[in-house]
């Protein structure tokens, strides 16, 4: 036997991560699980451990990671996530290769940290990540083994302990914050408060969009437009009055100055047909969602001012100038927390060993 395969006789960690940093939005939403049914999605976790080995499949705004804990090699478990991957997304195996990031053992260890500290996201050090990392693990937990669970318990320790002990996050905003924070700025000196907005969608997002928006003294211009019961929390909560059914949304887009889209909706909501009416109405549209809510063709309209993923990442890199003295802290604290839990996987590595 080689000393290679003597040494993975324990599952080895992997990680396939497509995200903002190799791919366009146009290429991301193609790999997004989030829209997924719950029975879908299960069997697409049972799909992965049954080819390769444990799952956990992390799926945001701006990435698509599989963390697998497999007792194949490397080149295996690439070969056999590359193929798997393009089944379940019916995606080209060469636009998969194009643009997946494959890392091993410590490198994928690192990266998880990396992610959960908020280093590897768009905007610097924000904390959403932290309850997707949360919520990624609750899904995949009984696909995953003693290794991932050991990988992503740490992960999350490991992004409170930054957040705590380093400045990385002062400043820092939430996706729905950089994106009003633009819109502000593209119609000053008017206040946003000012401004008919519509906001589709009654989850996580939307509710940060509400937060932004009621510290800015925006209330009773605001409309929600779902098709969840939830929406009705969300007016209560924030004190608001207008809804509107999902299915009159055409009805009434001329009545809004803004727009935000943050459904999960994994088609178009918002098509170019819709906005016909010749008059001198202006529009700013901000897609926050992964796979797009509005159609990219909306922006071929002069008078509708279009704000996607990619165009957030494009102009939020000064606020993570601000706070780049923060990421050596940061790093520091991730490569203790490394050593930690590479000392007791050699110590599970050697037990699994002994026990064959």
């Amino acid at each position: 036997m080689s000393n290679y395969q003597t040494s993975q006789l324990n599952s080895q960690i992997f990680v396939l991560s497509i995200d903002y940093k190799s791919s366009p939005i146009e290429v991301r939403e193609k790999f997004a699980f989030s829209m997924l049914s719950s029975a879908a999605f299960e069997e697409a976790l049972q799909m992965l451990l049954t080819k390769i080995g444990s799952t956990i499949i992390l799926s945001t705004c701006n990435r698509t990671e599989f963390y697998f804990s497999s007792k194949y090699s490397p080149e295996q478990v690439k070969e056999k996530a590359i193929y798997s991957i393009s089944e379940l997304k019916k995606v080209d195996i060469s636009l998969i290769r194009e643009h997946l990031n494959f890392k091993i053992g410590d490198e994928a260890i690192e990266h998880l940290f990396r992610v959960s500290a908020g280093l590897e996201s768009m905007i610097l050090g924000e904390g959403q990540i932290l309850n997707q990392l949360k919520t990624a693990y609750s899904q995949c937990f009984k696909y995953s083994d003693c290794f991932l669970n050991q990988l992503f318990q740490k992960a999350l320790a490991v992004g409170k302990k930054v957040r705590a002990q380093t400045e990385i996050a002062k400043g820092a905003m939430s996706v729905p914050a950089a994106a009003l924070q633009i819109i502000q700025g593209l119609i000053s000196p008017q206040e946003i408060s000012q401004k008919n907005i519509m906001i589709l969608g009654s989850g996580q997002v939307a509710e940060l969009c509400l937060d932004h928006l009621h510290s800015q003294g925006a209330t009773n211009n605001i409309t929600l437009v779902s098709r969840s019961e939830s929406h009705t929390l969300l007016l209560t909560k924030y004190g608001l009055t207008k809804s509107i059914d999902y299915t009159k949304l055409q009805d009434y887009l001329y009545d809004y100055d803004i727009i935000l889209a943050c459904t999960n909706a994994p088609h178009y909501i918002i098509k170019p047909e819709y906005f016909e009416l010749k008059n001198n109405k202006k529009f700013i549209i901000c897609d926050m969602t992964l796979p797009r809510n509005v159609d990219p063709k909306v922006a071929e309209k002069d008078f509708i001012k279009l704000i996607d993923l990619d165009y957030l990442q494009n102009t939020v890199k000064e606020n993570a100038t601000k706070r780049s003295g923060q990421i050596q802290k940061a790093e520091t604290l991730i490569s203790l927390e490394m050593k930690r839990l590479q000392k007791w996987l050699e110590i599970k590595s050697q037990q699994y060993i002994h026990s064959v």
